[in-house]
């Protein structure tokens, strides 16, 4: 019927109101029940799956639209450009309906829209450099399932979230009353699982965060940057006191060549002040292949060294066919936006604390959204969960809301308190459990500390991941494919 493909756009869009600002966490499984049947009634999967995902995006990152205003992209212009980014994006979901259709029809289940729709939020991890967003689990944050993230991690929640809808989807419209027995079992278990402690206390500090409040269309201009060297010092001034001051990503708006001399002396203030500041810039290095600048983080006073941003935000930070789209229009030659790719080898940065050296990973905003990236950069002995970001670019969009709820929940999966400065808004301090001790007010200067608990350990999550999830979801249907072919060959007895 044709109000059923009427309906999938408008189902989409509703996803959104899972996730922050809205956190209404309770929707998520009528919301999956209620696609997974329009999925089943409606025959053109790749017209579904295009309506559906169409939907699906243009609400969940309708701030797409707002960083192309902030940069002061038409109006007009932007609403065609996020329009074409969201009605690509769809195309995911087309491949999702497609493959999960096929999976019903030639291995005879009824299991392939949830398990699909799972493989499909691991294939956005790193498709084309990967846009790992809006995946179920984040919605789950701070609801019944909350216990499972330090276990399974969020793809892990996604998954029981999949699997629950699955039940009732079968009980509603099949009276299959075990399936949804399991299903209730599944969402009994996450506050049982919010009683295990996966790591410990070793130790606290006074942590601080400056919110320096740059304006985004002005902040890179060659007269703006004593002011903002001048606005970071007279916020950093009022933490002094703190063990570590973390400063936004790009806080200082010079390379560390155009402000060594400065560089060396905030270094050589902070060591004397008995404190360490972890602060984002643009860092120059040189190569055979010429100077290159990356996206970083570098520590002065009491921590040492420094991190480059591994995971590039395209148009953002690096431009994709650059010699076709450099010039064309200004979101297309954004200031800062040809930086190079940190290598996935680094060394930690080093921060003495009461005797004790510590070694801090920091995630610079996006990266953040990447849960295996935070794995790698935690050990069993980093004592918190750094990120620092600028979302002076999502403006006053939903873009910052779901930022902060991201990480959020990696700080959850890997058992730590999370630290995260950011230029413009919702900087914050929160547990190993999300509560949140400290926040800024967005678009407003300001500088604040918390007593924040260093904790050692590991998570399950921590140790092994989510990879383990893919292959055996790959394996069922793997499994179940060799199983009818099998009973296919052999026939009936």
């Amino acid at each position: 019927m044709r109000w059923h493909y009427a309906a999938l756009p408008i189902v989409g869009l509703s996803f959104a109101l899972i996730f922050a600002p809205f956190n209404l966490w309770f929707l998520a499984l009528p919301l999956l029940v209620v696609s997974q049947w329009l999925f089943h009634r409606c025959q053109r999967s790749l017209l579904a799956g295009w309506l559906f995902g169409f939907g699906f995006f243009a609400s969940g990152i309708s701030w797409v639209y707002g960083s192309m205003r902030v940069s002061e992209t038409a109006v007009w212009l932007s609403l065609v450009l996020t329009g074409l980014f969201v009605a690509g994006l769809a195309f995911l979901f087309v491949a999702q309906f497609y493959l999960a259709k096929q999976v019903n029809q030639r291995l005879s289940v009824s299991w392939g829209f949830p398990l699909v729709w799972l493989l499909f939020e691991w294939v956005r991890e790193w498709l084309f450099t990967g846009l790992p967003w809006l995946f179920l689990g984040y919605s789950q944050t701070h609801a019944w399932l909350q216990g499972w993230l330090p276990v399974i991690g969020v793809i892990g929640v996604s998954a029981l979230l999949l699997l629950a809808s699955h039940g009732f989807y079968r009980f509603i419209f099949y009276r299959q009353w075990y399936v949804a027995a399991l299903a209730l079992l599944i969402f009994t278990t996450g506050p049982m699982m919010r009683q295990f402690e996966w790591t410990h206390e070793v130790g606290t500090a006074e942590i601080a965060l400056v919110q320096n409040n740059f304006d985004q269309r002005s902040k890179w201009m060659a007269q703006n940057t004593q002011s903002n060297v001048d606005i970071n010092e007279r916020l950093n001034q009022q933490v002094l006191d703190a063990d570590l001051i973390v400063w936004p990503e790009t806080a200082i708006t010079a390379t560390n060549w155009q402000a060594r001399s400065y560089l060396a002396g905030l270094d050589r203030r902070m060591r004397n002040a008995d404190t360490a500041v972890i602060a984002g810039l643009p860092f120059m290095k040189e190569s055979e292949a010429g100077n290159q600048i990356f996206n970083s983080v570098q520590a002065f006073g009491n921590a040492s060294g420094s991190y480059d941003k591994q995971r590039l935000v395209p148009f953002g930070e690096f431009m994709p066919f650059e010699a076709q789209l450099r010039g064309l229009i200004d979101f297309f030659d954004l200031p800062m936006s040809d930086f190079s790719r940190g290598s996935d080898q680094q060394s930690p940065m080093q921060w003495r604390h009461n005797g004790n050296v510590y070694p801090l990973s920091t995630l610079i905003c996006y990266e953040v959204a990447y849960a295996s990236t935070a794995r790698a950069g935690i050990s069993g002995n980093t004592p918190v969960l750094l990120t620092v970001s600028n979302d002076a670019w999502f403006g006053e969009s939903l873009g910052p809301h779901q930022h902060r709820q991201i990480a959020i929940a990696r700080g959850i999966e890997n058992g730590r308190w999370t630290v995260r400065a950011t230029q413009t808004g919702q900087s914050f301090i929160a547990d190993q459990w999300g509560q949140t001790k400290l926040s800024l007010a967005s678009f407003e200067e300001g500088a604040a500390s918390a007593r924040v608990e260093l904790r050692h350990g590991q998570t399950l999550y921590n140790r092994i991941g989510h990879g383990w999830l893919i292959i055996a979801s790959l394996l069922l249907i793997v499994a179940t494919a060799g199983y009818r072919f099998y009973s296919a060959k052999v026939g009936p007895r």
